[in-house]
């Protein structure tokens, strides 16, 4: 037996002690880790994160560490970290319900904008503001299991289409009365982040079957969506504003408030997640582990053979 301990949190994830994680990782160690992680989708380290090398060789537990494909974010020096936040890239932030935040990433899944979705990746806070910054946690596939036998079946074959949206999406699906306001163009922050100004959309499938577990969850990533395939667009944004309502249930969530050091890791592949933001005259530094394994569940979506309503 390994020693550790898990205490399950809210509605989905834990939170792990029991190890002392600056010193070399046991195998059985590590093999409670990843099966604990296949269980309940997110995992908490409190206060573990003292340096990267602890944050390494965590995040080394669950497979190897691939390079991130937006340049833009990696730790100076480092292709295995990446970086969100700080002051030298916070930009003029946006607004959302009548206060200006930095570091504000409405819903979504890591990497939906490309055909392969992320396996996973673990965060270690560096930089606290005073106050805001937690990060929200929901688990697709109890949400599948829990969804009308009717509905199931409407989305049996269904795909939809995504791109990359560096400002907040046209709706805040799900969140009635949430408003968000971005206070630069999407062409000034590609230009400020160096970002690749030609975003291809992409087909995803809206249900998909996890590759270890054999668990069955929604693909939806709402930051990145924009319609679902064969489908009008009124028609399409109703059905996914409904599945979206269904998934931000509080049965469904975890909402993390971070203390200096903490490390989180997630299971990309049945869990959407949300950056709340933080005041903008403030600082937040957290670094980036991100696992290599990703999924390939979708494909670059060419419009001339299918028909999409498209809007981007």
């Amino acid at each position: 037996m390994s020693g550790l301990k898990f205490r399950r949190l809210d509605s989905i994830g834990a939170e792990v002690s029991g190890a002392d994680w600056t010193q070399p990782i046991a195998d059985d160690v590590a093999r409670d880790l990843y099966a604990a992680w296949l269980e309940h989708g997110v995992l908490v380290f409190p206060r573990a994160g003292l340096d990267a090398d602890v944050h390494l060789r965590l995040s080394r537990v669950f497979g190897e560490l691939e390079e991130h494909p937006v340049k833009a974010l990696h730790v100076k020096g480092r292709k295995d970290l990446i970086f969100f936040g700080g002051d030298e890239t916070k930009g003029p932030g946006k607004m959302v319900d009548g206060e200006k935040l930095a570091g504000y990433l409405y819903a979504h899944q890591d990497m939906a904008y490309t055909p392969n979705l992320c396996k996973g990746s673990m965060l270690r806070m560096v930089i606290m503001p005073d106050r805001g910054g937690d990060t929200l946690f929901w688990d697709t596939a109890r949400a599948w299991r829990d969804l009308p036998a009717a509905t199931r079946e409407r989305l049996r074959g269904l795909h939809s289409i995504h791109r990359m949206n560096v400002i907040p999406p046209r709706n805040p699906w799900g969140m009635p009365g949430h408003t968000v306001e971005a206070l630069e163009t999407e062409a000034e922050l590609i230009a400020r982040r160096g970002y690749a100004a030609d975003i291809p959309l992409i087909r995803h499938p809206m249900t998909i079957t996890h590759p270890e577990s054999g668990l069955v969850s929604l693909l939806l990533s709402p930051n990145s969506y924009v319609v679902i395939e064969g489908m009008a667009q009124a028609e399409s944004d109703a059905f996914f504003d409904e599945l979206t309502t269904h998934l931000f249930q509080p049965q469904y969530g975890y909402r993390h408030c971070w203390s200096l050091n903490d490390i989180v890791l997630w299971d990309n592949r049945r869990t959407v997640h949300m950056a709340t933001g933080y005041p903008h005259e403030q600082t937040r530094l957290a670094y980036r582990t991100t696992l290599k394994g990703a999924m390939a569940c979708g494909e670059y979506y060419k419009p001339a053979d299918r028909k999409v309503a498209a809007t981007t």
